[in-house]
């Protein structure tokens, strides 16, 4: 059974002009949130997904207005996600 998954976050409102353009880069509006540490200011972690071309998503996280792509540095976002104490697949 395959699940659709819910981007119900819009770009803009995480207010980072980099993530914007590369969801215009890919023709995404929205994201999904995949979980984060809690923790406040410049120790937050945020993970988010959006949607890419053919049903592939783009994983990113925002720490303290920097993104890491899972795409670009796999190795740092593993660590973050690890530091955050999450699970590296990050799926519901």
């Amino acid at each position: 059974m395959m699940t659709t998954k819910r981007y119900e976050i819009d770009i803009e409102d995480l207010q980072n002009s980099y993530v914007s353009s590369v969801a215009a880069e890919n023709g995404a509006t929205h994201c999904r949130f995949l979980g984060g540490n809690g923790e406040e200011d410049d120790k937050r972690l945020a993970f988010y997904a959006m949607p890419a071309c053919q049903g592939w998503e783009l994983r990113f996280a925002v720490t303290s207005g920097d993104v890491v792509w899972e795409d670009d540095d796999a190795s740092a976002f593993a660590d973050l996600v690890e530091y955050a104490g999450l699970d590296y697949g990050l799926e519901e």
